[in-house]
């Protein structure tokens, strides 16, 4: 049973700025021909000052709709990443990178040359995971650049990149001596960034 006087109501009353500039800007005219001449210069001013204030909203305004159009960009191309995280074609690279994930965690003893022997054996083995740390470059670097939302991406992607990065950091870091020193990089500094 609720008390009288326990409920809250709020009335909202939809404001159509254009009328309201409409009638300021009448009651001004009006005012500025009824009042005395001594009385005008302070009137001007005060118009002065309501025009500037209609033209710091309208511009506050303008700026606030492109910050929320960047940021509703910036999130949608990250659901674009989970499409394609997702995509039916990348499914039998996810489907071998989850057994050499399997492999990797169960056998954490195995040197980092055994590792690199074992995606050695399978020329789409490899080339499956180079595919999948590809993706997570290239997301690391669509973070970097603000192309797509990073708390967005981080709820999806943030286990990915940890499990990823964390179980074949040594065979990158071995890779980098054939490959060079960049490569995952962006990868690691993600990982780096996450991992907290």
């Amino acid at each position: 049973m609720s008390k009288v006087g326990s409920k809250k109501v709020s009335i909202t009353v939809p404001v159509n700025w254009l009328w309201a500039i409409v009638v300021i800007g009448l009651s001004l005219i009006v005012t500025f021909f009824a009042i005395k001449d001594a009385y005008r210069p302070g009137l001007v001013f005060v118009a002065a000052v309501v025009a500037g204030c209609a033209a710091l909203v309208t511009a506050i305004n303008n700026v606030d709709q492109r910050i929320s159009a960047a940021k509703t960009a910036r999130v949608g191309a990250a659901i674009d990443l989970f499409h394609r995280w997702n995509d039916p074609k990348f499914l039998q690279c996810k489907l071998v990178g989850a057994e050499i994930r399997k492999k990797f965690r169960e056998e954490t003893c195995i040197s980092v040359d055994a590792r690199l022997a074992f995606l050695r054996e399978d020329p789409t083995r490899r080339g499956n995971l180079i595919d999948i740390l590809n993706r997570l470059e290239a997301l690391s670097i669509a973070l970097d650049n603000s192309v797509v939302d990073e708390e967005t991406c981080k709820r999806f992607f943030r286990t990915i990149v940890l499990e990823y990065w964390s179980l074949c950091e040594d065979v990158v870091k071995k890779m980098r001596a054939e490959a060079g020193p960049r490569l995952f990089k962006e990868l690691e500094a993600l990982y780096e960034r996450w991992k907290d």
